[in-house]
């Protein structure tokens, strides 16, 4: 009997299941209205009773979808968000400056000075210490990350107001809607690396929210599955609209529009 023991003590154990992919986080829709933005946030439980929110972000979007994602977020009793922390003075303000040039609201001024609300990224010099390690070129790093001696950028030729206005907001609702970019280097230096980070201060904590950009939605639901974490639930937000008077264009054009180059 005790061979028997023995053996069974010996067995190795399961390994985890494979994670189910998540698929991108951004999504446009056609509504009555016009065409929406839509960004997701997925919801995860362990067996043990734990619990994950994941609310996803783009940089610029309506006012509204910033107010119900805090809203949201107040719901957990910690929250980990996202922005890589800026120790080598190459602070960028291009969030603002879109913002400003679409007439949108910027999540660099959504308040996070909430209870139990804590920044939980690396620091930019963290992660250039760890390309450098890991032989990333500096022409790439400064790729990815900018240069303290990069000219500001020129000013956003976007219109004012009209179609020309309504137009360009659509072109901008197109491009947030894409996939995350597949470079290998963004996925695993801008991405992997910071998602590993926040997984691991989600530790024993029982009721988690994680506020992150898009594209790490992915990324982190298959590190929390990795975690023992089960997709539980996925709801979408409505983060920009472009009217399809404002556009005065059908949604048939629209949709064309929408759909050219894709």
């Amino acid at each position: 009997m005790w061979t028997f023991l023995l053996l069974a003590c010996r067995s190795p154990l399961p390994p985890p299941p494979e994670p189910v992919a998540v698929p991108p986080a951004t999504r446009w829709v056609e509504s009555a209205a016009g065409i929406v933005l839509e960004v997701a946030t997925d919801h995860y439980e362990h067996p043990d009773g734990r619990e994950v929110t994941v609310m996803g972000s783009v940089h610029v979007a309506e006012q509204a979808f910033y107010d119900v994602s805090v809203a949201r977020l107040k719901t957990s009793q910690v929250v980990l968000y996202e922005g890589l922390i800026d120790d080598e003075g190459a602070s960028s303000s291009e969030p603002l400056r879109v913002a400003a040039a679409y007439g949108l609201a910027s999540q660099t001024d959504v308040p996070v000075n909430h209870p139990g609300w804590r920044h939980a990224d690396l620091h930019a010099s963290q992660l250039r210490e760890a390309m450098e390690a890991a032989g990333v070129s500096e022409v790439a790093i400064g790729d990815l990350m900018g240069r303290p001696d990069d000219p500001p950028p020129d000013p956003l030729d976007v219109p004012r107001a009209g179609t020309g206005r309504a137009l360009a907001r659509l072109a901008l609702v197109k491009q947030l809607a894409e996939p995350p970019s597949s470079d290998a280097l963004y996925q695993r230096w801008l991405l992997q690396e910071r998602n590993e980070h926040v997984l691991r201060e989600v530790g024993g904590l029982s009721s988690v929210g994680l506020w992150y950009g898009a594209d790490h939605l992915p990324g982190l639901g298959e590190g929390l599955q990795r975690q023992g974490y089960e997709v539980d639930d996925r709801t979408w937000t409505p983060a920009l609209i472009v009217g399809f008077q404002e556009l005065k264009l059908g949604p048939t054009q629209v949709k064309m529009l929408m759909k050219r180059g894709t």
